[in-house]
């Protein structure tokens, strides 16, 4: 495989018959595939130079078959094919190309040296390149680009004894011989001191410029960009970079105005969230030997409102006639955690599906719930509490609870020291009022009229409550929505 611009060519063989793969690193999805007929057989490397792809057949030892080149145009993918005239290498398993290659020509292995295609020229030149002897025959290859070093391994003809050499410039002169390398295979791997194909490396720390966010219900696009030479190095500096995920996020647009290798997006969310939303992305760099290197990347879309929640919602209550007005506090019931300059805040009764049993308000100036029940009259009421956060030209977002009232006359409420679950003890009591309950809550004691006298946390089994200096005479104890007359001696 190799890469060209933004796409990945892969050569493949089934059946006989070869095809090019030509695959989208964009978006990194098939683009398309390329018959390349019989021609395309036996490719064996693939090397990319400007709007060309050249795959390179090697010489077939047993059907004697010539090397040849299948030159694959990018623009318009045509293909074509290249006679190499004899060209062939002595080692069985030699690579048949050098790679990379700078300027105009690609090195093809040939017998004890190298041989240039010229591919402007489209011509196969006539010398040998990069030689070490009569009987010394390439086995590996590789060249620096940046230094413009040629490091070669030779084998004799036996492959038993080897050794290396390396070569200066686009002339290819000897620079230097590496003797008795002794028996190593002949497919070892050559790399040049200065690492010349290592995976571009990733900075530190992801960046993306000037930011890395949008806004909900947008209006007009966001645009950043995700700099290249900023998130990646690399030796040759020859890489492109690939985003990564975009086809979940069809509310981001890659731009095609980019210079220098770097990747412009344009984020456009009309959506709304209930706060700030984090999406994952990847970037890829990709060297045109096919080196790569991944790195998540995070991007934000911003609440211009955010949600409101629903920390301890209220519980269902019970009041009892006679009482003028029950107050619940809402200061703990609701949780807001953006921020408070340009939004309005407020609380609200949004429904009481009984207003004729009771009235129902919100007191500002004491953060409470208000409930007055209307005189004579007993049942039950459904009501929702609203937090609301408004915000000009964004709107608003809000969060509720609902519970029941339930309004009852005192003497209705039965006398028994057992009601399902609440298990009265002491009943009559003294100064203690012992009760057992099946699970932790919260006990309260009211007087006849309705007044709330006392409330105390309960835990699972039994308890005991200290009534103080509590007249003598006849109260309600209330446990969840289970309630008792109790008697004090």
């Amino acid at each position: 495989m190799v890469v060209n611009g933004d796409k990945l060519y892969v050569a493949t063989e089934t059946d006989g018959k070869a095809s090019m793969n030509v695959i989208d690193l964009k978006n990194f999805i098939m683009e398309r595939e390329v018959s390349l007929g019989q021609k395309g057989t036996g490719i064996a490397t693939l090397v990319s130079k400007g709007k060309r792809v050249y795959g390179i057949r090697p010489y077939n030892p047993q059907t004697e078959e010539m090397a040849a080149i299948v030159e694959f145009n990018t623009t318009n993918n045509t293909s074509s094919l290249i006679e190499t005239d004899g060209i062939q290498a002595f080692c069985e398993g030699v690579p048949v190309a050098m790679k990379p290659m700078s300027g105009d020509s690609i090195l093809l292995s040939n017998y004890n040296g190298f041989t240039a295609y010229d591919t402007q020229k489209n011509k196969i030149l006539d010398d040998i390149l990069l030689t070490a002897g009569h009987s010394a025959y390439p086995t590996e290859a590789v060249q620096n680009t940046t230094s413009q070093l040629s490091y070669v391994f030779y084998a004799d003809e036996n492959a038993e004894n080897y050794q290396g050499a390396v070569f200066q410039g686009k002339e290819f002169t000897k620079k230097d011989d590496i003797y008795d390398l002794g028996r190593i295979p002949a497919n070892l791997s050559a790399q040049p001191a200065l690492e010349d194909n290592e995976a571009p490396q990733p900075a530190s720390r992801f960046s993306m410029s000037p930011n890395s966010y949008c806004y909900e219900m947008g209006t007009a696009p966001s645009a950043q960009t995700i700099w290249k030479s900023n998130n990646f190095t690399d030796h040759e500096g020859d890489f492109a970079i690939y985003l990564r995920g975009l086809e979940k996020y069809p509310w981001i647009t890659q731009l095609d105005d980019a210079a220098n290798g770097d990747i412009r997006i344009e984020a456009l969310y009309r959506g709304t969230v209930d706060r700030d939303s984090v999406i994952d992305l990847q970037v890829e760099a990709i060297d045109p030997s096919g080196a790569s290197s991944l790195v998540n990347a995070s991007y934000t879309i911003k609440a211009q409102i955010v949600k409101p929640t629903v920390a301890q919602a209220i519980a269902d209550t019970t009041i009892y006639l006679g009482t003028d007005t029950l107050r619940i506090g809402l200061k703990d019931v609701f949780a807001y955690a953006g921020p408070t300059y340009g939004v309005t805040l407020t609380k609200s009764v949004q429904a009481n599906d009984n207003p004729e049993l009771l009235d129902a308000s919100i007191e500002t100036a004491t953060d409470s719930l208000l409930l007055i029940p209307v005189a004579g009259k007993t049942g039950t009421a459904q009501l929702t509490v609203r937090y609301t956060v408004a915000k000009s030209g964004y709107g608003e977002k809000y969060a509720e609870t609902s519970f029941n009232v339930n309004v009852q006359d005192p003497s209705s409420v039965g006398s028994t020291g057992q009601i399902t679950s609440l298990n009265v003890l002491t009943n009559p009591f003294d100064r203690q009022l012992v009760i057992e309950v099946p699970e932790d809550g919260t006990a309260s004691l009211y007087d006849l009229g309705g007044r709330l006298l006392l409330q105390i946390s309960v835990k699972t089994g039994v308890n005991t409550i200290q009534v103080g200096t509590l007249p003598s005479g006849t109260y309600i104890l209330k446990y969840k929505d289970e309630a008792v007359k109790v008697i004090r001696k």
